[in-house]
């Protein structure tokens, strides 16, 4: 199985359709973490790109 077939399996009932342009993931960070908040989680595989959107503050 190559990998672009691997990948749309495991995302086809994922919500977030990717890849997204750096509006969207800008609205969803900021709909996502609290202002207040201390800690941030990645629970995703890659570079790690959204965690560190979300903390550069």
């Amino acid at each position: 199985m190559n990998r672009e077939r691997i990948s749309r399996l495991a995302h086809a009932d994922h919500p977030i359709a990717s890849p997204l342009d750096d509006d969207s993931v800008r609205r969803l960070l900021e709909q996502g973490i609290r202002p207040d908040a201390e800690r941030v989680l990645d629970l995703g595989c890659g570079g790690g790109e959204w965690l560190l959107r979300a903390t550069a503050g």
